[in-house]
């Protein structure tokens, strides 16, 4: 009996085992079992994934109608030249509830509605998002916009951002009315003195653990803005750099920050601080850890203040490509009677 041996080294997802799994390859020629996001999501079931190829044709944007996992090729933004999946889920439909998106930039420049609770990871948004619905879930996404938890008018609950980059100009990450969110290791990179965080509405309620507020350029930065006063702001093991002013009825616990601004409520804040003696590089983008950075240990349970502290450790590749590729492949030209054949496949990802 003939065996075959086949090892795939560093392939990139485990899919459910009963998921049927659809293909949609836009390039010409195609290789996909589809050529169109909508006739792949028209023979799909609910559970079911769909897997983008990277084109540099754009897939458009498509109301998501079931429960899909859709799967694109990822991004590197150190490499804008990189052919990427341009496609933009549209959650308006109940049944797009629990959805899961991966490795998609999200081109739509306008404001994307998440009005049902779906997952995003691993994508870029070029647009404002918007999200209309209690326990959507963003981990390792690319933010160049603004980002509403709320519509002012509906309760919207449990929004969480682990490990992401809110890289903006004049945006911001945004609570509404009855609006609550947790961010968990996340970078906020203004380009301005905006303020990082609006309350537009009242009741609303944050915590940010572990994460990073720094301005790039080195100039001045505003914590919050609008009705802070009705809001509930929890920061705790966080960095904060060059912060001018911050709400004082927010709490802060275990905290680095580069000046001492004043109303700070809350223990065991480290105040002017020199980031030189935190992270490697601050301002040019490097921010792990000195080795005797002051951030080490320094946190409410001894763990590490800053990105890289806790239990989701921010990830430097989070762009990754989930679609393998193939780099190498040898099967032997001749293969003696009632013989093993072994084929060797490796596939990688991203870099």
């Amino acid at each position: 009996m003939k065996k075959i041996v086949l090892l795939l080294v560093s392939a990139c997802a485990v899919l459910s085992l009963y998921a049927a799994v659809l293909t949609v390859d836009n390039n010409i020629p195609s290789i996909g079992m589809y050529t169109t996001f909508n006739a792949a999501q028209s023979a799909a079931s609910n559970g079911d994934i769909i897997m983008l190829y990277p084109s540099t044709t754009d897939y458009g944007s498509f109301n998501i109608s079931k429960q899909l996992t859709v799967v694109g090729a990822g991004s590197d933004p150190a490499k804008p030249d990189m052919v990427t999946t341009k496609f933009t889920p549209m959650i308006n439909s109940v049944g797009a509830s629990g959805s899961v998106f991966i490795g998609l930039d999200i081109t739509y420049t306008g404001i994307l509605y998440v009005r049902y609770p779906s997952t995003f990871r691993n994508c870029l948004f070029a647009g404002s998002v918007q999200v209309q619905r209690d326990g959507t879930v963003f981990e390792d996404c690319l933010f160049k916009n603004s980002v509403q938890v709320g519509d002012g008018s509906i309760s919207t609950l449990n929004t969480s951002f682990t490990g992401c980059t809110f890289d903006y100009h004049y945006s911001r990450l945004q609570l509404n009315n009855n609006a609550s969110a947790i961010c968990r290791n996340c970078v906020f990179l203004p380009r301005s003195n905006t303020a990082h965080i609006t309350c537009t509405g009242t009741y609303s309620t944050a915590f940010f653990y572990h994460c990073l507020f720094i301005r790039p350029d080195g100039g001045t930065q505003t914590l919050a803005s609008s009705n802070t006063s009705t809001s509930n702001l929890l920061f705790i093991n966080n960095i904060f750099g060059n912060i001018s002013s911050v709400p004082t009825n927010f709490s802060y616990l275990n905290n680095i920050w580069e000046g001492s601004p004043a109303g700070i409520t809350g223990g065991y804040n480290q105040m002017d601080v020199d980031l030189s003696g935190v992270m490697i590089d601050a301002y040019g983008g490097n921010y792990h850890y000195t080795d005797d950075s002051l951030a080490l240990g320094a946190g409410q349970y001894q763990e590490d203040i800053g990105l890289y502290g806790g239990d989701t450790p921010f990830d430097d590749f989070w762009y990754l490509t989930y679609l393998p590729s193939i780099v190498d492949f040898n099967c032997p030209p001749v293969i003696n009677q009632d013989g093993d054949l072994n084929v060797h496949i490796e596939a990688k990802v991203g870099n």
